[in-house]
Order: structure tokens, then sequence, then C-alpha cells
């Protein structure tokens, strides 16, 4: 919304500084000179709205200072009833002094809304600061120039135009600012939703997100793709005799060991509760059976303090190659696998290809 009321600030602008050098009588209603009678007032007000609509949106006003908001909205609208009583008064000079008042005015409340919103610690309100501080800056100076009948030459002549330039470059600046600023949130907030708050590392969201591309290069390529599922055993016992907050640190040891533990392209995630799982693109069964053994052995060796509930986990791994399935009929093999591995005393590996449940095999823990 902050782009189009900007968008409107600079245009109403170029069309009040042609109805006041005159070329807008002369190209646009030269056969209408009461257009141009009420063009100066009416142009410069609907310039400092628009300006005040950009600059309320784009510092958020409304909820960072809601009494100075309300304010502005009163002054819009009495300047807006003063200017519309005037014209069906016909009282153009009355319009004028509206419009020069509120001008100055809106120049001053720029500069006051740039240097509340400064202060608040709004990024991109140094930009704006110094763009209202541009353009209220060469209105006084232009009143100075007018009042004392000095001769600036040129400069004197286009100082607002010159100002409304700068202003403008340096409102650019300010949307750019905030745009990335809002980016880099999103980006953020996104990343968010996709971690495990507790552990750190990615949750199901962000493994299926982070998988589903990699998972279609594999089979598109007909490379060896493979899943560990694993589950620690009997965790329960750990939240029962411990408290929950050293169950908590349970799971963020584990998932920091399997992190380490991992190799670079490997893709970890907390699938739910005590339970974790790794993608292992271009991996074949026997390899990923090896890596899912290490991780067996290395969490009974990992020191968790509670010496009297050795930690230990049952795992399960599916492999597939060249079979056009679905990640998530590979992570329900791996699943199942798992599930013979509890059945058959836990602290143990069990592996097997996706399909094929003739073939599986099991590794025992020593």
């Amino acid at each position: 919304m902050s782009s189009y009321f900007y968008s409107a600030y600079l245009l109403s602008f170029l069309f009040a500084n042609l109805a006041y050098t005159g070329h807008a009588y002369q190209y646009l209603w030269p056969d209408h000179p009461e257009v141009q009678h009420w063009a100066n007032p009416v142009l410069v007000i609907v310039f400092c709205l628009f300006g005040l609509a950009f600059a309320t949106s784009f510092l958020d006003t409304r909820q960072r200072f809601p009494r100075l908001y309300k304010a502005i909205v009163a002054a819009g609208l009495l300047v807006s009833l003063l200017t519309v009583l005037s014209f069906i008064l016909g009282a153009q000079g009355l319009a004028m002094k509206v419009a020069m008042a509120f001008l100055i005015l809106f120049s001053l409340g720029m500069m006051v809304l740039g240097v509340l919103s400064w202060r608040a610690g709004i990024p991109s309100a140094k930009y704006f600061l110094a763009a209202s501080i541009t353009h209220t800056s060469a209105i006084v100076l232009s009143a100075i120039i007018v009042l004392t009948a000095l001769d600036w030459g040129d400069f004197g002549i286009h100082i607002i135009e010159i100002a409304m330039l700068v202003d403008a470059v340096l409102l650019a600046f300010a949307l750019a600012d905030q745009f990335r600023i809002l980016q880099n949130e999103k980006f953020l907030a996104e990343k968010l939703a996709n971690i495990d708050h507790l552990t750190g590392i990615w949750n199901r969201r962000g493994f299926q997100q982070l998988v589903s591309p990699l998972w279609h290069t594999g089979l598109r390529n007909q490379h060896h793709m493979s899943v560990i599922l694993m589950d620690l055993d009997q965790f329960k016992r750990v939240n029962d005799r411990h408290g929950h907050a050293s169950g908590d640190q349970v799971l963020q040891q584990t998932a920091s060991m399997l992190n380490s533990s991992a190799r670079a392209g490997d893709v970890l995630a907390r699938w739910g509760g005590e339970e974790f799982i790794l993608f292992l693109p271009e991996t074949g069964l026997s390899k990923a059976t090896h890596i899912a053994e290490r991780l067996r052995q290395s969490l009974i060796r990992m020191e968790t303090g509670l010496t009297d509930l050795p930690l230990t986990a049952s795992l399960g791994v599916a492999h597939v190659h060249a079979r056009d399935i679905g990640m998530e009929e590979l992570i329900r093999y791996a699943d199942s696998y798992l599930y013979r591995a509890k059945e058959e005393g836990r602290n143990r590996v069990f592996f097997g290809e996706a399909g094929d449940t003739a073939n599986t095999e099991a590794q025992m823990a020593t």
C-alpha cells in the first residue's frame, strides 16, 4: 500500500507543479480558466494529503502512534472540508490560504513523523527523515526568497523541483530498505516455521520441503536413496523418572549428535516426539545401514548424565533405486523396519529394500 501512496504523492506533486508554473493551463486545460483558478490550492492540498497517506502507511503510524494518527486524520478531514466550503462559496483566496497553511503544517508534520519514527527505532525512518528535512528546507527557503524578493536565479525558481527530486530518491531508498527488511523477516519466519523449536534441527514440514526436490532429482536420474528412522527406546522412562526438562535435554543432545554425524547433503529432522529421520541421497542400502549402525553405537556412548537409564535406539533403514515410488512410501517402509527392530528387543537396526519385505535382513546390536 505504501508504494501506491508514494506513486500518488509524486504524481500529485507533478500536477501541482505544472499548475503552479502555468504549464498545465497551457497544455492541459487551456480553454478553462476556471479550472486553473482552483487548480493551485486544490492540487497543493491533494499533494499534502497523499504525502500524509504515504507517511502514515509507510511508518505504520496507526499502530505505533495512534494519537498522532488520529490528529493527522482529523487535520486532513478539516482541510478537505474547508476546501469544499471555499469552493461552494467561490472563495478561491480562502482556499489558497488554507492550502498554504496546510503545506507548512504538512512539511513540519512530516519532519515530526520522521523524528518520532527514527527515535522509535524504525530502520527505514532515517531515509524518510532526510527526505522530510530536504523538502521542508526547500519550502522554507522558497518562502524566504519570495518574501525578501531576492534574486537567486534559476536555483531559486526551481528549488522546490530540486528538493522534490532529492525527496523522491530518498523515499525510494526508504521503500527499498523497507522491502528488504520485510523480505528478511518473511524469510526468517518461514525458516522458523520449518525448524523444531526444541532441538534446532528441521521439523517434519522443513524436512518435506527440503527433500522434495532432492527426491524428484534422484528418481529422474535413478540414484540410490535411503531413509533412516530412529526412535529412542523407552524414552517415556526418562520423563517419568527425571522430569521433562531432562527429557528435553536428552533430545537436544541426540539431535546435536545426529547433526554432527550427518554428512554434507544429508537431511536430518525431528520426525515427532523422540523420533528422528535422516534422508541420505545417493546412498545405497549397505552404506545407509552402516551409517545407521554407527549412529546407534554413538548414541550408546553419548554422555547424558542419566546413569540409571542407558540410552539406546531402534532404527529402520529403507532403500530405493530405480523404482517409481513416493517419498512417503519409502518412509513407511523405514517405519515398518523400525517396528521390527522394536519387536525384536530394541537397540538394533533393521533394513531392507522398499517394496521387498521378503528380503529384509536384521543387523543386531552388539
